[in-house]
């Protein structure tokens, strides 16, 4: 088994330190400033501990509501937008965190870029196939409308999806 690097370790004490302030509801600015200052954390430790550690009570929280089974007769509310983006993300082989609040998150941004064109189609096939595996018995899709051509990749991925499959809703 390897051993945990230093780097490791560092980040890992920071997150668990972070972890400790927002548990002890400090603020999240406050906290994130203390641990970065702490442990000179570069800007993308700071945005992984960001995005990826929580308070306990958010994740209680959080846990609550996920679930990882079959969605038979459930109704399935999907963020199309952010997914993709991730799914994007994952097939460039770019970092996908499982965060503790077990959420896969990224740390690359909201914006789909001209080089990511060439994953689309490939992220929607596979998001299809994870929502087809789940069986809910109606998707509902939320997409930004502020975001250039989001209809346009929904309309694509409801025919990727195959309308006679699901229910569907774009709102």
């Amino acid at each position: 088994m390897e051993t945990p690097s230093e780097f490791d370790k560092e980040i890992y004490e920071a997150a668990y330190d972070y972890r400790y302030l927002l548990t002890k509801r400090y603020p999240v600015k406050a906290s994130l400033d203390i641990v970065t200052a702490r442990y000179t954390l570069s800007s993308k430790d700071r945005l992984l501990l960001y995005r990826c550690i929580h308070s306990e009570h958010y994740v209680s929280e959080i846990n609550k509501k996920l679930f990882c089974k079959k969605l038979n007769g459930f109704k399935l509310i999907v963020d199309f937008y952010n997914i993709l983006i991730s799914s994007v993300n994952m097939l460039q082989k770019g970092e996908i965190y499982l965060c503790d609040d077990c959420v896969p998150r990224d740390l690359r941004g909201s914006k789909l870029r001209t080089e990511d064109s060439r994953y689309i189609e490939k992220a929607m096939k596979i998001i299809a196939n994870v929502i087809l595996y789940l069986k809910p018995n109606s998707l509902v899709i939320v997409a930004d409308k502020n975001i250039s051509f989001s209809f346009n990749y929904v309309l694509r991925f409801i025919e990727i999806l195959g309308y006679e499959n699901i229910s569907y809703s774009y709102e």
